[in-house]
């Protein structure tokens, strides 16, 4: 006691500079909470068993380019979401480009149709019409596409 008595203001520093250290580290973990962890978390367990290789990939481009209204096709996946960006011939319908999505799926498994989910923007080559682009997406756990509200050409 007598030795707290005489360094008082020693003990006082080191007692504050232990509080600045634990607040410090607790502010740090509120703003850096991923201290190098994975972006999407625990949420891409399981995807190297239904993986995709680019084999399956160019299928898919090369089943879209059979058609006659294709004009391009990329092919990107983020996570667990496949973007497939389609362009299609200025003279397309919106019903005939709906009809492309249901074929993005045939090249893949039954595991990959229920792991990814499937997202396809089909844009025109003229973009001057306004009933384009539309996006489709599908969850992993539905069996159709879900289509943006048709737009009305004035």
């Amino acid at each position: 006691m007598k030795v707290i008595k005489e360094h008082k203001i020693m003990v006082i520093v080191i007692v504050l500079f232990i509080l600045l250290v634990i607040v410090a580290s607790s502010v740090y973990t509120l703003l850096v909470p991923s201290n190098g962890k994975p972006i999407y978390g625990d949420r891409l367990d399981g995807k190297d068993a239904v993986a995709v290789s680019q084999e399956t990939y160019e299928q898919v481009k090369q089943k879209l380019k059979e058609d006659t209204i294709v004009s391009n096709v990329e092919i990107d996946e983020r996570g667990r979401l496949i973007n497939v960006i389609v362009t299609v011939t200025a003279d397309t319908t919106l019903d005939a480009a709906k009809a492309l999505a249901p074929r993005v799926l045939e090249s893949f498994t039954d595991a990959q149709k229920g792991y990814f989910d499937f997202q396809v923007l089909i844009r025109k080559e003229d973009e001057s019409k306004t009933d384009f682009p539309i996006i489709g997406y599908r969850h992993h756990d539905r069996q159709d596409f879900t289509w943006t509200k048709d737009r009305v050409s004035e």
